[in-house]
């Protein structure tokens, strides 16, 4: 959606906040022990020569702010003298100064610092007696700005503490006789003045004078402001039922309106809609969907329209609930996932909206009696489906054919699956026609039989035979359960144990080849989600030694050891020697970055081993590599890549993409007139970048590279040196599945 500004992110980004007092750390103006030295324009850290705190170091004595003219500051030698309640938890004790000024009449107050990570604390009388007047502010990385409306004669005190280490900077302040308008955060990136740039106030009673705890840091409450003739605007989701929308002012007339939502259902961007009416609003029995709440003032002050909304529903949703219902968890493709690691998880606090619907995947990872218990569910109507494969490649659900029992324990409801196979099953919960009038509070907790104990392949001793053919007999198992016997040489587990993650779980399969053979092992998690690591370890004779750690590492074809991560990889050799091996299915971490969640480290999976008696096939998109002719010395040349309809056939990159490569690829034949070296440089969605030798799949590699800088960009960038006569295969390959679509290659010769 185009307009999904969340209120609440909002707030936490304004830089007008309303704090709890910043308490006194250490007053070194009695019998402190400060050293150093003062110059001119703010350097700290030292007495006065008398005994008492050097200029700035106190606020007993400070330096004086005079408005409109800049102060410059250096707190490098300062002594840490005040705490600061707005810091975030992890600010270690740092260097801070104080300053000074005098409010002689009724004014708006902005104060402006710049130069490094610093936090700003505004007090009224005094930094260790006084209260602090609404002012504490620790959100920018190199400079801080308070701005209050109106304050009223009397004296301030502005404390300029550090983050991490004292620095240089400047403090600018400025009053304003009669106030100034402050803006309350809103108005950024275009403003929220149209229905277009609303800003999100969520599907949950909210009400803005009240948002929180008022003894933690924050906008609690948040101070909202219309200035001259400005216009607010918010949108706010409704499950159905009723509802009620209601403004309050404090200073100058507000005009409040509600109004229907339209958006457009191809792009997501959202228009004015029909008048539902001026503020207070309440509507029975509303319509699920999304309103509109647009403010102006008519009689502005020269401070602003200071007004708080709020806005109460008969049903509120869940984390995972939407107000539309095509990004709602009603359906499968948004369904509720991670059971599968039930029992011991805990009971899942849900809630369900009038004629919403929930949807739960059940994980079945290994066979056995299901037993799904919904706390205070009796009224729900349950269906059961399981997953299959929808024949192209995708998954939908149909009825399952097992058997289901249902049985109402008072309030409770109990759903028995006896002898569930190894499979996915869909559980959806909806209220009857005629059922409750409004959200209905459960909890679900699921618990497999089949997870009770640990699998039978735990340990080496009991590792199951995997048989290699053609065609391939695969192979169910799950990690869940299981115990951590080995480090696989992928890497990755060191992270998980530093991190205080489980998940390096390894479980074990016996390979026996009669014959040098061609073979693929294929491995898939994604069942599951599953995001593991598999490797093939050499086992002359077949038995477990104690110590497993010396069994040695197999070479895959391109001469690394054969270990590949991600939610589905295979292991190829296109020769790999008769005897007897050690497969391990094994764990393997990585943490969350941005927005993305950490990986699954446990699960469920199959696991096969195919031979070929004519060798193993080329990848396709090794046979369909493009000739790629390099531009001359000093030039430079573009290629535009398409990805769209290319193979999915290469994954396997090591180190450098960490685990990445499961999307689709684009490969070129490069065999170059004259030595050369070349930057490639790949860019558009998500690239890995790398060169073979010789061979497509097996060939050495001369470089690979996943995300080149600066940091946050995906796209990928390497430079070789390629010989005359030799034939390289550069390959542009997509990091994961879902990044399709354009991409541009610049080759450049120096």
């Amino acid at each position: 959606m185009s307009i999904r500004r969340n209120l609440i992110l909002a707030l936490l980004a304004s830089l007008t906040l309303v704090v709890t007092g910043c308490p006194k750390e250490d007053d070194h103006g009695d019998g402190g022990t400060p050293d150093g030295s003062v110059s001119d324009g703010g350097t700290d850290g030292g007495t006065d020569g008398g005994g008492g705190p050097a200029e700035g170091e106190t606020c007993d004595n400070p330096f004086e702010l005079t408005s409109g003219v800049t102060a410059n500051g250096d707190s490098t030698a300062a002594l840490d003298d005040y705490g600061s309640a707005c810091a975030d938890s992890s600010a270690p004790s740092q260097p801070d100064l104080a300053y000074h000024f005098t409010v002689t009449e009724a004014s708006g107050v902005e104060i402006v610092m710049n130069g490094f990570d610093g936090i700003l604390t505004l007090f009224e009388g005094d930094c260790l007696t006084g209260s602090e007047v609404g002012a504490c502010v620790d959100q920018a990385v190199d400079g801080e700005a308070i701005s209050l409306g109106l304050v009223q004669p009397g004296e301030y005190f502005i404390v300029v503490d550090a983050w991490d280490g004292g620095g240089v900077f400047t403090l600018d302040l400025t009053l304003t006789p009669g106030g100034i308008c402050v803006d309350d955060g809103l108005e950024g990136n275009g403003g929220n003045n149209t229905a277009a740039s609303a800003t999100n106030a969520g599907s949950a009673d909210i009400d803005t004078t009240d948002l929180g705890d008022p003894n933690t840091p924050g906008p609690d409450p948040y101070p909202l402001n219309i200035c001259g003739a400005d216009v607010d605007v918010f949108m706010i989701g409704h499950f159905g039922g009723d509802i009620t929308i209601d403004t309050a002012e404090t200073a100058g007339t507000l005009t409040a309106e509600v109004l229907a939502a339209v958006i457009d259902p191809a792009t997501g961007d959202v228009s004015e809609g029909a008048s539902l009416g001026a503020t207070p609003y309440t509507a029975t029995g509303a319509a699920r969907g999304y309103y509109l709440l647009k403010l102006s003032s008519s009689t502005p002050p020269v401070t602003g329209t200071e007004y708080s909304f709020s806005a109460t529903h008969q049903c509120q949703g869940d984390a995972d609930d939407s107000v539309l219902p095509e990004e709602d968890d009603e359906v499968y493709a948004r369904a509720v996932y991670g059971f599968y690691d039930s029992p011991g998880a805990g009971a899942i606090e849900r809630s369900l909206c009038l004629t919403d619907k929930d949807v739960y995947v059940l994980q079945n990872i290994a066979a056995g009696d299901i037993t799904v218990n919904i706390t205070g569910g009796a009224s729900f109507v349950v269906t059961v489906e399981e997953v299959v494969d929808d024949g192209s490649g995708g998954k939908t659900t149909q009825a399952y054919g097992g058997t289901v029992n249902e049985t109402v324990i008072g309030s409770d409801l109990e759903i028995a699956i006896p002898a569930a196979p190894v499979t996915e099953l869909v559980l959806t919960l909806e209220l009857p026609a005629a059922g409750n009038a409004t959200e209905l509070l459960y909890g679900l907790d699921a618990t497999f039989a089949g997870l009770v104990s640990a699998p039978a392949n735990d340990e080496c001793a009991g590792a199951e035979t995997l048989v290699a053919g053609d065609p391939a007999v695969a192979l169910s198992g799950r990690t869940v359960g299981a115990g951590d016997h080995l480090v696989g040489p992928c890497g990755g587990e060191d992270v998980a144990v530093a991190a205080g993650k489980p998940g390096a779980n390894d479980v074990f399969y016996h390979l026996n080849l009669a014959a040098d053979t061609a073979l693929e092992i294929a491995f898939d998690g994604s069942i599951t989600r599953f995001y593991g690591q598999v490797y093939l370890l050499a086992n002359p004779g077949g038995t477990c030694p104690a110590d497993l750690s010396t069994l040695t590492p197999v070479n895959a074809g391109d001469g690394a050891p054969a270990c590949r991560t991600g939610r589905s990889a295979s292991l190829r050799f296109p020769s790999l020697t008769a005897g007897d091996y050690l497969l391990v299915v094994d764990g393997v971490y990585q943490e969350a970055f941005f927005i993305f969640p950490e990986s699954w480290t446990e699960g469920g999976f199959s696991v096969s081993a195919t031979t070929f008696a004519g060798g193993l096939p080329v990848p396709a998109a090794c046979a369909a590599a493009t000739a790629l002719t390099l531009p001359a010395s000093g030039a430079s040349a573009t290629e535009t890549i398409d990805n769209t309809n290319a193979p999915n056939s290469l994954t396997s990159y090591g180190d450098c993409a960490g685990g990445g490569g499961g999307g689709n690829e684009v490969v070129y034949e490069i065999t170059p007139a004259a030595d050369a070296t070349v930057t490639f440089t790949a860019s558009g969605y998500d690239t890995i970048l790398a060169i073979h030798e010789a061979d497509c799949e097996f060939g050495t590699v001369v470089d690979c590279n996943d995300d080149n800088d600066p940091p946050g960009n995906y796209g990928s960038q390497l430079t070789a040196t390629l010989t005359a006569g030799t034939t390289y295969f550069l390959i542009v390959d997509a990091w994961a599945a879902d990044e399709v679509g354009t991409a541009t290659l610049e080759i450049a010769v120096q």
